[in-house]
């Protein structure tokens, strides 16, 4: 699983776990959307805080390419 040392610091939004982990793992947008099997224009949504509450099935799929736990995406948002 993930090396716990990089974890965020700090109240990160869910789009802002996204884009660290995701930037942490060397993955595109639409490198990590393909992978996770997400439209990419739906995974963009999510990053640029364009949708209020993202699907728990993408946010899953997410956190499994990213090698994350979900919680480790939504934090303290829910």
């Amino acid at each position: 699983m993930f090396n716990y040392e990089n974890k965020p610091k700090g109240d990160l939004t869910i789009p802002d776990r996204l884009k660290y982990y995701r930037t942490l793992r060397g993955f595109t947008r639409k490198a990590l959307a393909r992978q996770a099997g997400i439209p990419l224009a739906t995974y963009e949504k999510y990053e640029y805080a364009q949708v209020k509450e993202p699907s728990a099935r993408y946010l899953a799929r997410a956190a499994k390419v990213l090698n994350v736990t979900v919680d480790d995406l939504i934090g303290d948002d829910f």
